[in-house]
C-alpha cells in the first residue's frame, strides 16, 4: 500500500490539534481510524507532520554484502568510467569473493545511484540502417588520438569492432599522438594482425579521414586497393556523420573510462590494459539475454572463415585483378597543365600539349594496366601505369612521396628537432 501523501498528513495534524477525534479525522481525509491514530501519535511525538520514512523498509543487509558495497564503491572510485556491470564481472573474478553470493548489476546500480556514483546516461546513438546481420560482414574501423600516458608522452590507438555483435576485436597501440602521423604501413601491419586472428571480414567501414581515404576520395588509397586484393571491400561513411560508426565511437569512448591512459605507466602498460579490457568486453561481460556475453550469444564471431596466412600467403593469393577492378570503378576528373600533363598518384601522365587548361576524364585499363583520357566522350590519349603493379600495392608505393599530412608533420617537427641540437650543443663542455 502506498505511503499516505504529505499534505494528507498536514491535514491529520492540523485536525488532530483542532481537538478531533481519530474517527472524525479518518471520515474527512478518507483514511482508516487505525492509520490516523498512528500517524496523529507520531506526529505529536515529533512536534509537527513528518514525511513518510522508509529506513525500516527491506531486509536487512547481511555483513557480506555490507562488505561487498564498500568495495564496489571503491572499484567506482578508482576506476569513475566502470558501470554496473563491469563491476559486477570484476567481482566475479576476485577469488575470495566469487564464490559466494554476489549482488546483482541491478543492485550495484541502486548502489551507485544512493551513493550519487552513478555514470551518466549517455545520448541514445542515431539508428543506421542497413547494417551487418552476421558476424565479421562488417568491421567498424577507427582510432582515438591525442592520449596523455603517466610518463607524459602521448599515445594513439586503432581498433576494430565487429559491427553485428559490438564485440571489440583489436586493438593496436602507437607512440605518436596524431593518427595522421603513423601512416599507411603500420596500419596495415595491425590489419594483417588481425586478419591473421579473426580471419578477414567481407567490408571495413571507415570515415573519410586518412590513411584508408584519400582527402577528394577521386582515386582510391593503395591501403584500399591492397585490401580489395584481399576480397575486403571498403565502406566509407558520409561525411561528418560520427553516429554512422556507432559501435565504434561508444566503443572508443568506453575504452578510455575503462582503461584510463592518464594512469597507464608508459605505452606497453596502455596496450596490456586494453588487450584486458577488449577481453573482457567480448568474452566476460554478459550483454545479452539469459547473461551471455558477446561471443557466448555469436559462437561465429571465432573466426571469420576467411583465412589470412600472412605475408607469404598474401604473395600467392592476393587477387591483382579485384584490386584493378576496383580502381577502374569510376572516372577521375584531372585538369590538364599548360605542358599537357595530368597528374595521378603524383606521377606525370601525358595527354597533349594541345589540351593544356581544359579538364579531362582518366579512366583505368584493368587489360592493358593503362590510363585512358576521354574529352568531351571521346578518348583522346593513353599513358602506361608503370606505377600501378601489385608489388607497388603491397608495399604501398603507388605515390613517389608522401601524403600532405605526413610532410606538415615533418616540417613541423623540424624547428624543435633543430632547437634540441641546439641545445645538445650547448649543454656540451668546452674542449
Amino acid at each position: 500500500m502506498p505511503a499516505v501523501p504529505l499534505d494528507v498528513r498536514q491535514r491529520i495534524w492540523r485536525f488532530s490539534q483542532a481537538g478531533l477525534s481519530s474517527e472524525e479525522i479518518a471520515l474527512l481525509v478518507g483514511r482508516p481510524a487505525r492509520t490516523v491514530r498512528f500517524l496523529a501519535a507520531s506526529f505529536r511525538e515529533a512536534g509537527q507532520a513528518t514525511p513518510a520514512c522508509y529506513r525500516p523498509c527491506g531486509r536487512p543487509r547481511t555483513a557480506r554484502f555490507s562488505q561487498l558495497l564498500q568495495l564496489a564503491l571503491a572499484m567506482r572510485r578508482l576506476n569513475p568510467g566502470w558501470g554496473a556491470q563491469r563491476i559486477h564481472s570484476q567481482l566475479m573474478r576476485l577469488p575470495h569473493i566469487g564464490s559466494g553470493p554476489l549482488p546483482t548489476p541491478s543492485t550495484l546500480r541502486r548502489w551507485l545511484a544512493t551513493a550519487d556514483l552513478a555514470p551518466k546516461r549517455p545520448h541514445r546513438a542515431r539508428v543506421c540502417a542497413p547494417r551487418a546481420g552476421a558476424e565479421h560482414e562488417v568491421w567498424q574501423m577507427d582510432a582515438s588520438e591525442c592520449l596523455h600516458l603517466g610518463d607524459g608522452t602521448q599515445a594513439s590507438w586503432l581498433r576494430l569492432v565487429d559491427e553485428a555483435s559490438g564485440a571489440v576485436l583489436f586493438s593496436r597501440v602507437f607512440p605518436l599522438g596524431h593518427f595522421c602521423e603513423v601512416g599507411a604501413p603500420a596500419v596495415q601491419e595491425a590489419l594483417r594482425d588481425a586478419f591473421g586472428r579473426w580471419g578477414r571480414p567481407l567490408a571495413l567501414r571507415v570515415d573519410n579521414g586518412r590513411p584508408w581515404v584519400s582527402p577528394d576520395a577521386s582515386l582510391p588509397t593503395d591501403l584500399e586497393l591492397w585490401l580489395a586484393g584481399l576480397g575486403v571491400a571498403l565502406s566509407r561513411n558520409p561525411p561528418a556523420r560520427p553516429w554512422e560508426n556507432g559501435r565504434q565511437e561508444r566503443s572508443n569512448r568506453t575504452a578510455k573510462n575503462w582503461v584510463w591512459p592518464s594512469r597507464c605507466l608508459n605505452l606497453a602498460d596502455l596496450q596490456r590494459r586494453l588487450d584486458e579490457e577488449d577481453r573482457v568486453q567480448r568474452q566476460v561481460l554478459p550483454c545479452m539475454p539469459g547473461g551471455l556475453s558477446r561471443l557466448g550469444a555469436y559462437p561465429g564471431l571465432l573466426n571469420s572463415g576467411r583465412g589470412y596466412g600472412g605475408p607469404r600467403w598474401e604473395a600467392h593469393c592476393w587477387d591483382e585483378q579485384a584490386a584493378w577492378a576496383r580502381l577502374a570503378a569510376g572516372a577521375v576528373p584531372r585538369k590538364v597543365n599548360k605542358d599537357g600533363y595530368v597528374s595521378l598518384y603524383d606521377h606525370h601522365h601525358k595527354v597533349g600539349q594541345q589540351y593544356g587548361g581544359q579538364e579531362v576524364l582518366t579512366r583505368f585499363d584493368p587489360e592493358g594496366v593503362e590510363w585512358a583520357f576521354e574529352l568531351d566522350g571521346a578518348e583522346v590519349a593513353r599513358s602506361p601505369a608503370r606505377q600501378i603493379s601489385r608489388e607497388a600495392v603491397a608495399a604501398l608505393h603507388l605515390s613517389r612521396r608522401q601524403g600532405r599530412s605526413a610532410r606538415q608533420t615533418a616540417a613541423r617537427r623540424e624547428p624543435s628537432r633543430q632547437q634540441q641540437q641546439g641545445q645538445g650543443a650547448d649543454q656540451q663542455p668546452p674542449p
